[in-house]
């Protein structure tokens, strides 16, 4: 497809009926189970529906360096076997783990997404960690550009757990990113807000009291 989605080891066994096709077996090497309809004719218009549990997304899509995703959910679609270009689906993610570097994040929620005219649509897709959410939404089309926006919540705190050189700290953090350009090498712009911060640093004597800032972020750069 355009998204280039691997499906691994799939093993399908079909039924026909008068020219009515029904599908049942695995993909995904086995974590993936496919049921789906057909009918040949002049078009051949199809549903599938799939469940499918801890997929490694590396496994079927080249994501990003620094990302791993597991999702359990399902997938529904409909569409025509001639016409890729107009198909429709329906993603329920269930149980997803982000790891982002060396951030472990879980979904607060379900997550839904949406797949119509080529553009995958997100909405309220919420992740956690320790001192740290975030929300993405926007959208992901075939071609063309990103179009995403991260909207992030926590505590300072979630330093301490990440830089050796934080021995604590704490204080309000909120950010928006957006995420735009190319999916394998995004552009990633925005800012973060840090208001009334404390950090203890392991090289110095006295706390960082008092910490009002603004963080920007262009690129691969931040910038106080």
């Amino acid at each position: 497809s355009a998204y280039d989605i691997a499906l691994g080891h799939t093993a399908l066994r079909a039924k026909a009926v008068d020219g009515q096709v029904s599908l049942e077996g695995t993909c995904l090497n086995g974590r993936a189970k496919v049921l789906g309809n057909m009918r040949v004719g002049e078009t051949i218009p199809y549903t599938i529906t799939t469940e499918f549990e801890d997929v490694n997304t590396e496994e079927i899509y080249a994501v990003p360096d620094g990302i791993k995703l597991n999702v359990t959910g399902s997938l529904f679609s409909q569409g025509d076997v001639f016409e890729p270009e107009a198909m429709i689906a329906d993603i329920i993610l269930t149980g997803a783990k982000l790891k982002v570097g060396d951030f472990t994040f879980t979904q607060s929620n379900p997550v839904r997404l949406n797949y119509a005219e080529q553009v995958l649509e997100f909405s309220d897709a919420s992740f956690q960690t320790q001192h740290l959410s975030f929300k993405l939404e926007g959208s992901a089309p075939v071609t063309g550009r990103l179009g995403l926006r991260l909207k992030m919540a926590g505590d300072l705190a979630v330093l301490s757990s990440t830089l050796e050189t934080v021995e604590s700290a704490n204080g309000p953090l909120v950010g928006t990113l957006l995420i735009e350009g190319d999916s394998q090498n995004p552009s990633l712009t925005g800012e973060a807000t840090v208001s009334q911060g404390r950090l203890r640093l392991t090289n110095l004597t006295e706390d960082i009291t008092n910490l009002e800032t603004v963080i920007n972020i262009s690129g691969r750069t931040f910038q106080l």
